[in-house]
């Protein structure tokens, strides 16, 4: 076994900072963790006082850098730009970091492959798709769904099974006669009744079905407790805090999964969470010099788990079109985010651009057009954030003290309408005098010119006239324009162009 001092050997030789507070970001994230469990362990020589009832969450990022943190001994991690954040002052993502490996890389840990291998699957976790819904980066976030507040409770559990991965990746210990994994667990809590919604517990079943390799993996935690001599008991308690969370949070997603299908089927429907009807609107866009009738679903809910049941098909729907190319979802705190569908390659720039115009005072006008499709946020919209996963967030789990937008549904409809064509980006931007600094309308926080053709109706509306608009509201596609919805399509030309 490696002797944990030797991997901070290389560390310069400094002042110890007094640690009188750490922060991070609320609900947060595997890498986070990972960080504020290295620091204690191997940073004994950078940071006295590094104990986890000094841990606070903050909802947004702190002010003052480095200099001012370690004077104060405040520790922000994945927040206040500072060391240990994987974001630069502009709210742009570092690229191949994480707070985990940030820290490694301030403490000089090398030569210890255990932790290596932690870092290594963190970073993974953090910034690659396809993580497995049994890996503990995405327990932590099922578990900041279902228990929304319990910040505090949540790493500490994490951290427990990050000791235990770490003892076995170091040890390497065989396993025993009689070890149990985590979906036998399961099947045993099942046996005794404890979870009555079928459909929500062969899910979870599911899931364990389908369970990776990874150390990160909840089956592998629950292993390595046992191997390093933990009783039953307390393995069960921990796999048990993770089974409610993954119980419970499925059972919401199929509330969820039932949701959008109606929404889908009778092209609105309101939930129970909201006062408005979430509802589908078409839309033209442009891709590869071809255009395209594309669907934008438009949800009102304040369910966490709406993202991913808006992507779910069941058996019965395999080889159906997609519920959407565009993803609108609307909180009633008035918050927002955009996302396309993962298998349709729909640029936002433009939409960014025109949301944060809109959205901005008159300082943001006089900015240049490529400067609002700047990845991040910009400090003059700051409620906007433009991943490098091409979503457009206002707001978020994460982030919750973020400002809510002050456009309306129909204005961000609007934008959605008229952002992916040349044509109508164009007339947009004209009817505005964007790029005429000398003919600018003087009130230009709201959309200008005539918008006849480009209302959003009401779904009543849609729906007494029969059928989906295509293009144009209430007009069928100019010549060449390819009609991706029918009203009966389960297929699509775009479907066979962008594989799912």
């Amino acid at each position: 076994m490696e002797n944990q001092n030797s991997v901070t050997e290389s560390v310069t030789k400094t002042a110890k900072i007094q640690v009188k507070l750490i922060l991070t970001h609320v609900a947060a994230h595997l890498d986070e963790v990972m960080a504020i469990w290295e620091l204690p362990r191997f940073g004994l020589d950078k940071f006295e006082g590094f104990t986890i009832d000094k841990l606070r969450f903050v909802e947004n990022d702190p002010e003052g850098g480095d200099v001012r943190y370690d004077a104060e001994g405040i520790i922000p991690i994945g927040v206040g730009y500072g060391r240990f954040d994987d974001k630069d002052s502009d709210g742009k993502r570092k690229p191949g970091v994480c707070a985990a490996t940030l820290v490694a890389t301030y403490l000089g840990l090398t030569g210890n492959r255990a932790l290596e291998t932690m870092l290594a699957e963190t970073l993974r976790c953090d910034t690659k798709e396809g993580v497995k819904s049994t890996e503990l980066a995405e327990i932590i976030k099922t578990s900041h769904r279902v228990l929304p507040g319990g910040n505090g409770l949540v790493v500490r559990w994490v951290m427990s099974a990050l000791d235990a991965v770490y003892a076995q990746l170091q040890n390497q210990i065989a396993p025993g006669m009689k070890e149990t994994g985590a979906p036998d667990l399961f099947r045993e809590r099942q046996k005794n009744g404890d979870y009555t919604d079928e459909r929500s517990a062969k899910s979870v079943e599911r899931l364990f079905e389908h369970q990776g390799k990874s150390p990160f993996e909840l089956d592998f935690a629950v292993r390595a407790m046992q191997r390093r001599g933990d009783s039953m008991a307390d393995v069960r308690e921990f796999a048990n805090f993770a089974f409610e969370r993954m119980y419970t949070d499925q059972e919401r997603f199929h509330k969820c999964v039932d949701f959008v299908k109606k929404v889908k089927v009778n092209g609105h429907f309101r939930a129970d969470d909201s006062k408005e009807d979430s509802f589908t609107v078409d839309f033209l866009a442009e891709i590869d010099g071809r255009r395209w009738t594309m669907r934008c679903m438009v949800l009102h809910t304040d369910a966490k788990q709406i993202l991913r049941a808006a992507n779910y098909r069941d058996r019965e729907e395999k080889g159906a079109a997609r519920p959407y190319e565009l993803l609108v979802i609307r909180h009633s705190t008035g918050h927002v985010q955009v996302f396309p569908h993962v298998s349709c390659p729909l640029p936002l720039n433009q939409m960014v651009a025109m949301i944060r115009w809109l959205d901005g005072d008159r300082t943001v006008k006089a900015q240049p057009w490529a400067s609002l499709m700047e990845k991040g946020q910009i400090p003059t919209v700051p409620g906007w954030y433009y991943s490098d996963k091409n979503q457009l967030l206002n707001g978020s789990d994460s982030h919750s003290g973020v400002k809510p937008t002050g456009l309306m549904t129909k204005e961000i409809i609007d934008i959605v309408l008229q952002a992916f064509t040349s044509k109508d980006v164009n007339k947009w931007k004209g009817d505005r005098s964007i790029g005429q600094p000398n003919n600018r309308p003087e009130n230009h926080n709201r959309p200008q010119g005539n918008y006849d053709n480009r209302r959003v109706e009401k779904p009543q509306e849609r729906f007494q006239r029969g059928g989906r608009p295509v293009g144009k509201l209430g007009q069928r596609p100019q010549e060449g324009v390819v009609e991706l919805r029918g009203r009966n399509n389960t297929a699509s030309e775009l479907d066979s162009a962008f594989p799912r």
